[in-house]
């Protein structure tokens, strides 16, 4: 099975800590939220 690398780029203030989970096969998950401020309103909407 083939894994590739993803790339995100985040922007904003963490809400919370960072929790780190280890895997039982080794590899490690991250829990975050991020808070931002920007809003978005879709005006091309029918309502």
């Amino acid at each position: 099975m083939a894994f590739g690398l993803n790339r995100v780029e985040l922007i904003g203030r963490l809400g919370a800590d960072v929790t780190v989970n280890t895997l039982m096969g080794g590899g490690r998950v991250a829990n975050l939220s991020v808070a931002t401020d920007e809003s978005y309103i879709n005006r091309s909407r029918v309502s």
